[in-house]
């Protein structure tokens, strides 16, 4: 299997971060997550126990807060044996899949180095 990423890194007010954490958090309930930018995306399945990091930093008047979750997909579930070929999904043709959560669309975050924070 190939690696997907899509990845943001910018800047949102914090309006948009709090919809994007709710939708995030609508997905995870649902057992199902789609992160999409533009054309790009990942469809992750959260397994029912997830790895949970957070760290909570402030230095120097910056402050930082991380969460981090990970999962390893129940490959039992994924594995099958058939003389049939499977129909190619969705999301190896490049279309977005149908997804029963929220697609969590990630905004056009504004570049860091060009935001006047004066």
């Amino acid at each position: 299997m190939s690696k997907k990423e899509v990845k943001l890194k910018g800047v949102m007010d914090v309006d948009q971060v709090v919809t994007y954490l709710e939708d995030l958090a609508t997905s995870l309930k649902e057992g199902k997550i789609c992160v999409q930018q533009g054309e790009q995306f990942v469809t992750l399945c959260p397994d029912k126990m997830v790895d949970v990091e957070v760290k909570a930093t402030s230095k120097k008047g910056k402050e930082k807060f991380e969460m981090e979750l990970a999962w390893y997909r129940d490959v039992s579930q994924e594995m099958s044996i058939s003389s049939d070929e499977p129909e190619q999904d969705a999301e190896s043709e490049g279309s977005p899949p149908a997804v029963s959560g929220p697609v969590i669309e990630m905004p056009q975050a504004q570049d860091e180095d060009n935001i006047d924070r004066s």
